[in-house]
This record gives C-alpha cells, structure tokens and sequence, in this order.
C-alpha cells in the first residue's frame, strides 16, 4: 500500500472523528468543523515527515488538530494592543460609557492594571498576556492580583 492510499484510508477513517473533536472544543459551526477538519488532513499531509512510526496515526492527527484549533483561536482575536487603544485619550471615557461603569475607578487604576484587567477580560492567558507585555507569566499573575485588588478598592471608593 502506497503512503498515498494509506493518507486516503486515514482521511475516511478520521475525518468524522476529527469533526466531532472540534465540536466537543466549542466549535458549532459546521462549515468552520469541515473546514477544520480538512485543514488537518492538509497540515499532516505537509508534516509527514515529522511523523514518527511508532506514534499512533490518530494521537498525531489529534495533535495535529489541536495545534490548528489553537491557532484558529488566536488568529480570531484582535491584534491590536491595549497600550494602542490608550494611547487615544478618549478611549477611557469611550470603554466607561460602553461598561456603563462610573469613569472615575476605571481612571484611578495605573494603566499597567488597566491594560491585564482588560487582556483578563478578553481571555488571555497569564502566558500570552506575558508574551505581549514582554513578562514572565509570574509576574503577570503577580499584576493581574494586584490589578484586582486596587479595582476592588477603587470601585468602594
């Protein structure tokens, strides 16, 4: 059996498992599952040589998979940084007003707690928020308590 016919064998075999990973990680879309699921097949197909034999096929298509979903994620988020949104000085008014939130705790913080209060908002991770703001996750999750603490005090102000 040539590599060809035992990659199209795989493909019938896994392509409904793989849809069904991708709805069990949140994924309702149907289209976005198929396409998904394709592009897994397209990424193993460009990586078989990293394909080990010992591997189990269907560990490594998973891998695969995963790898694609966490990329998939990030891309849909914004690329633009917290520190660019401030630097309009309207901004802050602009985020209050649409929180509905008095103007005057959200001011009060340091803008190093604005900013991983609002990364935290968005669901970034201790580690992505480090990579952006050039941090060790520790220290991220070090600001991230002290942001909350002076938001708390702030807001009972």
């Amino acid at each position: 059996m040539t590599p060809a016919d035992q990659f199209a064998r795989a493909y019938v075999t896994y392509l409904a498992p793989l849809r069904g990973y991708f709805y069990n990680q949140g994924v309702r879309d149907q289209r976005l599952r198929e396409d998904l699921a394709q592009e897994t097949f397209v990424r193993a197909w460009l990586s078989v040589h990293s394909y080990q034999e010992p591997v189990a096929l269907r560990a490594w298509l998973f891998r695969v998979a995963h790898n694609l979903l966490v990329d998939e994620i990030r891309h849909q988020r914004p690329q633009e940084t917290i520190t660019d949104v401030y630097a309009d000085p309207t901004a802050d008014r602009q985020l209050a007003a649409v929180e509905g939130e008095p103007e005057s705790w959200w001011m009060a913080l340091l803008p190093q707690y604005r900013e991983i209060l609002v990364l935290m908002a968005e669901g970034y991770t201790p580690t992505e928020c480090g990579r952006r703001l050039r941090l060790n996750p520790n220290a991220i999750r070090q600001l991230q308590w002290r942001a909350r603490k002076a938001a708390r005090k702030a807001l009972a102000a």
